[in-house]
């Protein structure tokens, strides 16, 4: 096993600083230049394999990527998977050919410094957390990994898969970006398996028009009503309700 390194906290609002600066080395996953001297770099009290996994930047559904990164930083507590200094440093070196590839940075041009700050860094809130290039990979496992091993609500759920439901997440960029982007889904655990449960028995509403009312209509739902305290069975049945009146709608319409 070998240390797990983090960007020094100076280190980190330098190269936050120097965007403009450095893009040829962004665009050409310059991780050694990002390394520097070794004098911005330390150590944390955390231990990771020796060899970091390879990430493929070219899959559609990165659930393979998320779980590599997951079990890479699989002795990590959620303080440290919170840090900013982490994070970055995985970016900017660990995982630099992946984050490049996966965000268009080697062919980039316009937006370009707005695409760096967004995936190689991040500002502290929940939301940019889930949108850094490796965190929201590392958070979209740990939200979904064997949810019947820390909740028994979800023991009528089990599978053999201990991430089949990170599997049903990353199916879609777009629909895991609207989960675990908005904090008051991806922070009910029972609310967030509900939802991939039912689009796992219902593909058709990850259609874009029907995921789109589909959300809409949960987030006003938990605007009025406390439906995360509810049971499995009764979120279940929240959503079935929700989605056949969509679907009648549709007819009428």
């Amino acid at each position: 096993m070998a240390e797990l390194n983090v960007f020094k906290k100076q280190y980190l609002v330098n190269l936050e600083n120097s965007i403009d600066d450095n893009l040829d080395h962004y665009r050409i996953a310059d991780s050694q230049f990002f390394y520097g001297d070794g004098q911005g770099i330390l150590k944390s009290s955390y231990t990771v394999p020796e060899e970091a996994p390879s990430l493929d930047p070219n899959v559609k559904n990165e659930a393979d990527n998320a779980i590599h990164v997951f079990e890479y930083l699989s002795k990590i507590d959620n303080t440290a998977a919170s840090d900013p200094r982490l994070w970055a440093y995985l970016a900017h070196v660990t995982f630099c050919d992946y984050a490049t590839e996966r965000w268009n940075i080697k062919d980039g041009n316009d937006g370009l410094k707005d695409k760096i700050e967004q995936r190689f860094f991040m500002n502290g809130n929940a939301r940019s957390l889930r949108r850094h290039a490796i965190s929201r990979l590392w958070w979209a496992a740990k939200l979904t990994v064997a949810p019947w091993e820390s909740n028994a609500l979800f023991e009528p759920l089990k599978k053999e898969d201990r991430y089949y439901y990170t599997r049903v997440l990353m199916e879609d960029e777009s629909i895991s970006s609207d989960l675990v982007e908005r904090v008051q889904l991806s922070a009910s655990p029972e609310l967030l398996i509900a939802i991939l449960e039912f689009l796992d028995n219902h593909p058709e509403f990850r259609k874009r028009e029907l995921w789109r009312e589909f959300m809409k209509e949960i987030i006003l739902t938990l605007g009025y009503r406390k439906i995360m305290s509810l049971n499995l069975n009764s979120l279940q049945s929240e959503l079935s309700d929700i989605a056949f009146e969509i679907n009648r709608r549709q007819r009428l319409a």
